[in-house]
């Protein structure tokens, strides 16, 4: 009997990489393309990991900033 594993999985998000830079860039970037202002760096890494709608009332603190359609 072979007990090679067949499958492994590796959580590398935060832990063998390091991607805060790239979402940062990605979100600076969206803001950008629609001429929008941008928020700190601190304000995007606060909603890392929220819904998308989550993300938009944070970033905006309740107004109708952003509109978001799902």
């Amino acid at each position: 009997m072979n007990s090679s594993p067949k499958l492994v999985i590796f959580d590398c998000d935060g832990t063998l990489v390091d991607s805060q830079h790239m979402i940062c860039a990605a979100m600076q970037q969206a803001f950008l393309d629609h001429r929008i202002e941008c928020p700190s760096r601190e304000k995007l890494l606060s909603i890392v990991g929220l819904s998308l709608v989550e993300a938009f009332e944070r970033l905006s603190e309740g107004a109708q900033r952003y509109p978001v359609e799902t």
